[in-house]
């Protein structure tokens, strides 16, 4: 190799640097300590300027600051380091760069080690005889906090050693990373893993054997160590004192009540601004008080009874204590004391926190309760009420005295044994699905009378919450319904028998009468052989028997909305569901209605598809359009016409008729779904009287049966449209 000069060093770092360097072995494994990094620099750039003037190859693995110190100092010192990396003799790596590649779930990996930096040992030998290596990467590791890794490395250094070419390992630590007691032990193990030791430049010049600079070396870092624990005592007194400034800061600002009393004299020797303001007191006033004084405890020999138990404890807490103010006032606090140690002096620290509002709270809380229970117990009806996971917690006398149970037997699953056994499973389902999701409790079922006798009641329940919106329980009533469900059969009953009654005549008489007309019919075909007078006859005849026959229509629709009305109540009503066309249903029933009111003019706006489908039943939809239909016509003006339509809506089909008739408030729009609602004061402006206010019950029934809605939109004096949608069926 070709230099351009000697290498020469005259500061005292490099001389030092050089008297060390005859440690350093032609194949040893040596560790430097330094306390600044123009050491460690000249240290460095004497190693590897010895070898690079030799021809010896030399590998760097350091941070770039060192890198840069080093090369720079190389030049200064006459060496050609761009024909030495040309050469391959010298290559430099950066450690930071260089660390990752090595590392594996934060220790090195054997594998990964071997295969990057034996890589680059072997590269760098090229037969040559000996190889010297600086290597910074345990000293990374060590700064990051990684002890375990930066020791397990140096092992791995150690093996390299032994299997591939031999080389010379420089190693390098900053000495104030092991300042502290905690550091003794990895120092010592990474002394270990190295052949030769070497202090810091602090260090006096010795000539004595190996084991004196183990032992020099220990004392410095002991020396350290010793810095390190008068830095971190300075450092605790220091969080001592802002911990004293932090305590003081609460005990001013806290907004419980505090005095911190004398154990041996009994007497307050410091109160925070709240308790001054709590009792009434200055802060001079209080100082040198004892508590029994102040108005905490009745006499001294009470404030005494409870110093000894303080004392025994260590800890006591009230949960409500009555203070006498000096202003006479009564309020109630929270009460917590302990007994404790500061700064070598025993103290009592008294909190007290005011709680007289939450008193007075649960006062009225109380109160109202009370209250409660009496106008419950007194109430006629069954009241009941359940904690939030459904068992029953209260019921008043009312339940006692129908059931016979008294309250201690009613109350948690209890009530359940009054229920009759065919309903009790329905009864509590309902129960347990209401209550997973708050919802409103309601169920019919029978219960067992004081007497024996079963009777039918209803059962209500609303889930209830706190003011902070915490679900708190259910609360509810039962009413004894017996009566009102007899009532309920005997009607349905008498309904029955009384539509049966007349439905009988009345389909003889509307067969009697279309029997007629198809005579009269074709008795009137032959009316050229009749004089005037007699064919004028026939023609009324005629006409009275068609209004006949349509008000036997309206009867007939009548009658069957009184059959539907307890089929709905007892979810008894039959549909047929299929796949049918909305667009030829609707299309169909309005030209019937066209050929029966050939007088009105009925409007149809249909969409551009030829067919809709719907999942319902066909004859009910058309029930529903026809109903619409009659009411239209029925309460529109003869001269307005009435539109029809059918639109697609998002996933929906919709079907409206509109009338040109005198409109409804808001108020009658929200009643108009109602069974036997009859809008007052609107009169039949053509066709036949009102019905019994059914239709449109029974049309809301059979839409919402087949998954869809109804609804109407109308303006007082300017008609109103009744409209229903259905799911659209997108693959019949």
């Amino acid at each position: 190799m070709t230099t351009t000069s000697k290498i020469t060093h005259t500061s005292p770092e490099t001389q030092e640097a050089q008297r060390h360097n005859e440690y350093m072995s032609e194949s040893g494994h040596f560790v430097q300590f330094y306390q600044t990094d123009e050491f460690l620099v000249d240290s460095l750039s004497s190693f590897i300027g010895t070898g690079l003037y030799t021809g010896n190859p030399c590998i760097v693995i350091a941070t770039k600051a060192h890198l840069e110190g080093l090369e720079e100092q190389l030049k200064t010192n006459g060496l050609d380091l761009a024909t030495a990396q040309t050469r391959g003799e010298y290559i430099s790596l950066d450690a930071a760069e260089t660390l990752p590649k090595l590392m594996v779930d934060g220790l090195p990996a054997p594998d990964r080690f071997s295969e990057v930096v034996g890589n680059i040992i072997m590269r760098a030998t090229q037969g040559q005889n000996h190889i010297r290596i600086f290597g910074e990467l345990v000293a990374l590791l060590y700064m990051e906090g990684n002890q375990a890794a930066a020791i397990r490395l140096e092992e791995l250094w150690n093996d390299l050693h032994h299997t591939i070419h031999p080389f010379s390992l420089f190693c390098a630590y900053p000495m104030h990373n092991f300042a502290g007691e905690e550091h003794k032990i990895p120092f010592t193990e990474i002394c270990k893993q190295h052949s030769q030791v070497i202090p810091d430049e602090t260090y006096t010049t010795l000539t004595s054997p190996d084991e004196r600079l183990h032992a020099i070396t220990l004392l410095q870092q002991k020396a350290n160590s010793l810095e390190a624990e008068i830095a971190e005592r300075k450092a605790a007194e220091e969080r001592l004192r802002i911990s004293e400034n932090r305590y003081r800061r609460l005990f001013e600002a806290s907004k419980d009540g505090i005095l911190i009393v004398d154990p041996d004299t009994h007497t307050i020797t410091d109160a925070n601004p709240f308790i001054t303001e709590l009792l009434g007191y200055t802060h001079e006033q209080l100082l040198g008080q004892e508590l029994w004084q102040i108005g905490v405890f009745e006499d001294q020999e009470a404030t005494l009874e409870v110093l000894r138990e303080l004392q025994e404890k260590h800890f006591i807490r009230y949960e409500t204590l009555l203070l006498h103010s000096k202003d006479g006032r009564r309020q109630y606090v929270e009460f917590v004391s302990n007994q404790y140690q500061a700064n070598g002096h025993q103290l009592i620290q008294c909190n007290m926190r005011d709680i007289t509002d939450r008193k007075h709270a649960e006062e009225a809380l109380r109160a109202s309760e009370e209250r409660f229970r009496t106008l419950a117990n007194q109430a006629p009806i069954m009241i009941w009420q359940s904690d939030t996971t459904g068992a029953s917690i209260y019921v008043n006398t009312t339940w006692c005295q129908f059931t016979g149970l008294s309250e201690e037997v009613s109350l948690r699953a209890g009530w359940t044994s009054a229920i009759h056994s065919e309903d009790r499973d329905t009864t509590i389902t309902l129960w347990m699905q209401a209550l997973a999701t708050l919802a409103p409790y309601q169920a019919q079922f029978r219960l067992r009378r004081f007497d024996g006798v079963y009777r039918y009641v209803l059962i209500y329940g609303s889930a209830c919450s706190d003011p902070d919106g915490t679900f708190t329980g259910y609360i509810g009533t039962i009413l004894d319904i017996t009566e009102q469900k007899e009532l309920e059969t005997q009607r349905e009953a008498f309904i029955g028998m009384v539509t049966h009654e007349l439905k009988t005549p009345l389909t003889a008489l509307q067969g009697n009468v279309q029997l007629a007309q198809r005579w009269l019919t074709r008795l009137f075909s032959q009316t050229e052989q009749l004089p005037p007078e007699q064919q004028r006859l026939l023609e009324e005849v005629l006409t009275m028997l068609s209004r006949s026959q349509q008000q036997l229509r309206v009867q007939h629709r009548l009658i069957n909305d009184l059959l539907e009305l307890p089929r709905i109540h007892e979810d008894k009503l039959e549909l047929c569901l299929t796949a049918c066309d909305l667009v030829g249903l609707v299309y169909e029933t309005v030209q019937d209605y066209q050929a029966a009111h050939p007088a009105r003019l009925i409007t149809l706006e249909l969409p551009e598809q030829d067919q809709l489908q719907v999942y319902a039943d066909r004859d009910r939809l058309r029930q529903v359009i026809s109903n619409y239909l009659t009411n239209a016509l029925k309460f529109s003006p003869e001269t307005k016409p009435v539109q029809v339509g059918l639109s697609l809506e998002t996933g929906d089909i919709r079907v409206w008729v509109q009338d040109h008739g005198p409109g409804l408030s808001r108020e009658q729009q929200q009643h108009i779904w109602e069974q036997f609602y009859q809008v007052p004061e609107i009169p039949v402006q053509s066709g036949s009287k009102a019905g019994l206010g059914l239709g449109l019950y029974i049309c809301q029934q059979l839409i919402s049966r087949q998954q869809g809605q109804v609804g109407i939109e109308s303006t007082p004096g300017d008609g109103a449209t009744f409209w229903f949608t259905l799911p659209l069926l997108s693959s019949p």
